[in-house]
């Protein structure tokens, strides 16, 4: 009787077994899930600025995206990034957006940028148009400002934790709104003007 006991006892210790090790792996889940969950990333608009160009036949619009990661233990990895100018919500202006590095060129080839925690780095957009409509807007609006413009931001991000740990690619999509350029006679005129900085919201 006891051996049928002790038999019959295994199953019992299996399946408690099995419960504890199931509700271990399940807090291991959720720390891992907490300790690596990304953190708010933070983009604003600045220096947007913009003029005529080729005797007036054409104009361009340039401004900088401020990249900001807040977190102080996870690194940023930018897979992708894509930003895009509409004035208001119909007429899109393609855009040529290049990284301004800094010495921050991830060791990934494939990673655009690798950004270090607590860390801004400025992303040079530019856009040029013929649009007759903008070309005349802009030329007639020198000394002030033109707008409002919609910048959306899309990119395909992985956080760094520890230096060794990634987490799974996240999508991030965020807008500013209500971007006006300071307009300036030419290009030289235009590297000196300025706007307020605008925030960028999810």
């Amino acid at each position: 009787m006891g051996a049928m006991t002790k038999i019959r006892g295994h199953p019992r210790r299996c399946l408690l077994g099995a419960l504890v090790g199931a509700i271990a792996a399940t807090a291991l889940v959720i720390a891992a899930s907490f300790v690596l969950r990304p953190p708010p990333l933070a983009f604003s608009v600045a220096d947007a600025r913009s003029g005529a160009t080729d005797e007036n036949k054409a104009a361009f619009l340039n401004l900088t995206l401020v990249a900001g990661n807040p977190s102080g233990r996870a690194a940023v990895e930018y897979e992708a990034l894509d930003v895009m100018l509409w004035y208001g919500t119909t007429d899109y202006i393609e855009t040529n957006t290049s990284l301004l590095l800094v010495g921050l060129a991830a060791a990934d080839e494939a990673a655009l940028l690798l950004q270090p925690p607590r860390n801004a780095t400025a992303v040079e957009v530019t856009a040029r148009t013929l649009d007759d409509r903008f070309v005349q807007e802009i030329v007639a609006g020198e000394g002030r400002r033109t707008g409002p413009f919609n910048v959306a931001v899309a990119a395909q991000v992985r956080f760094k934790v520890a230096g060794v740990v990634y987490t799974r690619p996240y999508n991030v999509r965020v807008s500013c709104s209500d971007v006006y350029f300071v307009v300036a006679d030419n290009k030289s005129a235009a590297a000196t003007a300025s706007s307020t900085p605008i925030d960028c919201h999810g």
